[in-house]
């Protein structure tokens, strides 16, 4: 099928692999597009992929380049198939869907894959700054905290480990400091919250690098999962960081797990977002749930919530 890459050569693991990728890619017949990070020039390569008879988009960088081909594709009335070639730092949505994070290994699983048998579902969130997309999660709180204070040198140093340790030095050197939000969660009555250390909204299982926050998230169910963190005791929060990235349960008294189509929050100003890893200021916030948005390509690891096979002994297509 015809497939354009949108390649951003920036990406975490991309300076080494750049060759090799790109020479696998022109093997496979993949067309080549360059990014750098810059969202009008990743859109206008959208348009013009989409124009030119592009069915498959792979997007070959990190979770933010992926976020940024996500929002081109969701103005598009008929999308191209979503693939991602994990080159980032944390790769979240590559784990969420069963991607090998070894690129080469990506390529060669995508190479071989001649149509898309799924549907993902996408986030759309809507404030007083417009409307976007998030493929992967929306996280508010210790985040956007987390964002402002890694740099690139220190994802190059640590990897996907320095989302957490970049979280647990603001725990302990600032403390943790909670904010009071206001929600409601599909119809149910508007609530606050007190003590809100962190909120995270998620289609994919995995956020911050390889934290598995929500293991009940499946990207094809209709749902998104909701997880609020509460407290003011940073041991308390870097153990519930240690259990998410061990894959173990969540339980504690200080964590609220829910599932829900449409949630609308009022949050303070010193409270910020970040949309699949991009910074996002807004008060008041509307998150729904767009069912079956996206058709994409599933990585030979992909398995639904409840299911035991995963993709790579499941029948082709």
């Amino acid at each position: 099928m015809a497939t354009t890459m949108i390649l951003n050569p920036q990406a975490g693991s991309a300076l080494n692999a750049n060759e090799s990728i790109c020479n696998a890619a022109r093997r496979a017949g993949i067309r080549i597009e360059t990014t750098h990070e810059d969202p009008d020039s990743t859109q206008a390569l959208i348009r013009q992929a989409v124009i030119s008879g592009s069915e498959r988009i792979i997007a070959a960088g990190g979770d933010g380049t992926v976020s940024q081909v996500v929002r081109g594709l969701m103005h598009s009335v008929h999308p191209p198939e979503l693939a991602v070639l994990p080159l980032g730092t944390g790769n979240d949505w590559a784990r969420s869907v069963g991607m090998p994070l070894d690129a080469g290994e990506a390529m060669q699983w995508l190479a071989g894959q001649p149509n898309a048998a799924a549907r993902t579902d996408v986030l759309e969130l809507n404030s007083e700054q417009g409307l976007t997309w998030a493929l992967n999660s929306i996280n508010g709180g210790i985040a956007s905290q987390v964002r402002a204070e890694l740099d690139a040198e220190q994802k190059a140093r640590w990897g996907a480990l320095s989302f957490a340790i970049a979280g647990l030095g603001i725990a302990v050197s600032q403390g943790l400091k909670p904010w009071q939000l206001s929600f409601q969660l599909d119809d149910a009555p508007v609530e606050r919250v007190d003590s809100v250390v962190s909120l995270v909204v998620s289609n994919g299982r995995y956020v911050g690098g390889g934290f598995q926050l929500a293991p009940e998230a499946d990207v094809e169910d209709g749902y998104f999962e909701l997880v609020i963190v509460s407290g003011e005791n940073p041991m308390r929060l870097f153990e519930v960081a240690l259990r998410a990235k061990l894959g173990t349960e969540l339980g504690d008294e200080q964590l609220r797990q829910q599932r829900g189509r449409k949630l609308q929050i009022s949050a303070p100003e010193d409270f910020a977002f970040t949309v699949d890893g991009e910074h996002y200021a807004a008060r008041n916030v509307t998150i729904e749930l767009r069912r079956a948005a996206l058709p994409f390509v599933a990585g030979p690891h992909y398995m639904r919530q409840g299911s035991t096979t995963d993709a790579s002994s499941a029948p082709r297509n």
